[in-house]
């Protein structure tokens, strides 16, 4: 099985510490992987899987297209998958995940219209293009950042297998 992650950096936060953490667990158990990232950064995590840097969509759509997952990684990465799987015959099964409760993050950091705007954008990417995984906060004191992602995402592909 091959998964491609889409991030919006390769920057070490706390996002990306899970997103490393999950493909280190899909390596150990013989996935194949390779994160696709937007913008550089100073301080980036390395990867043990091929990175590359997006520079056009039609390139990344040539690149996802061989794979069987793609699971993107922040608002970003997530608006461009939907554009993508909307207008492109891209066949790979989607994840999406979200760290945190984005609507707040937008209502008190950039105002009522992007609330509201992300609002209706996220009832159509959840509801009708993609399977939505939610990392609580609670579940991730409790078992832990590193476990949980390895398990998460094992069942996720397990689950997508028998599809």
């Amino acid at each position: 099985m091959k998964v491609a992650y889409i991030t919006p950096s390769l920057e070490k936060c706390g996002p990306n510490v899970v997103l490393h953490n999950t493909v280190q667990g899909m390596l150990e158990n013989d996935v194949e992987c390779e994160v696709f990232y937007f913008n550089k950064s100073d301080k980036e995590l390395k990867f043990e899987c091929p990175t590359k840097k997006i520079t056009d969509y039609t390139s990344l759509y040539r690149s996802l297209k061989s794979f069987d997952v793609v699971h993107s990684n922040g608002f970003k990465a997530d608006f461009v998958l939907l554009l993508l799987k909307t207008f492109t015959p891209l066949d790979s099964k989607i994840v999406t995940t979200i760290h945190n409760n984005v609507y707040h993050d937008l209502y008190y950091g950039k105002g009522l219209f992007f609330h509201y705007l992300l609002e209706l954008y996220g009832l159509l990417y959840f509801v009708f293009l993609m399977s939505v995984l939610f990392y609580q906060k609670m579940l991730l004191v409790i078992i832990g950042i590193y476990h949980l992602s390895q398990k998460i995402m094992l069942y996720i592909i397990q689950y997508l297998q028998e599809i």
